[in-house]
């Protein structure tokens, strides 16, 4: 056989038109360029392949939680407005994003609670890390391998 020559059993007959549409359909789906990610997207899953050291990731989840803390204390104590650190306009916008934080990271704690047994980690301690770190948690455990069923 020479290079150029068809193997035998392979080639097949293909009628012109469905040779058109086959080439047609093949070249749209090679120069399709890949949708972009929306913002929910990039918030909720993680980008493939990227890794990032724990002790950093640890970081940056402490981070969060302290912010967390440090506008629960802005928005609530009133004694960053009596020092005057903030306006009472701020003090008011901070109260508003607790309770949409609050919103936002309930929703990250039922998503870490259902991804949490597919890798071998209890949904209470996932709902209360994705509840305090938000998608940090629900990214550690997109990155972290699926268990299959047998060996749960």
């Amino acid at each position: 056989h020479s290079a150029l020559s068809p193997v035998p059993g392979l080639h097949r007959a293909m009628p012109a038109r469905q040779m058109v549409c086959h080439a047609a359909k093949t070249k749209a789906k090679a120069k399709q360029p890949e949708a972009d990610p929306s913002v929910v997207q990039l918030l909720l899953f993680p980008i493939k392949g990227l890794s990032v050291p724990a002790n950093l990731y640890t970081a940056a989840e402490v981070a969060v939680v302290l912010a967390e803390l440090a506008l629960v204390d802005a928005g609530f104590s009133g004694d960053w407005v009596r020092i005057g650190v903030i306006t009472p306009d701020l003090e008011l916008a901070a109260r508003n994003l607790v309770w949409f934080t609050v919103f936002a990271h309930t929703i990250t704690a039922f998503l870490a609670a259902k991804l949490a047994p597919s890798r071998g980690m209890s949904p209470v301690l996932a709902a209360v890390q994705g509840f305090a770190t938000g998608t940090l948690t629900v990214n550690r455990l997109q990155q972290t391998p699926e268990i299959p069923e047998s060996k749960r």
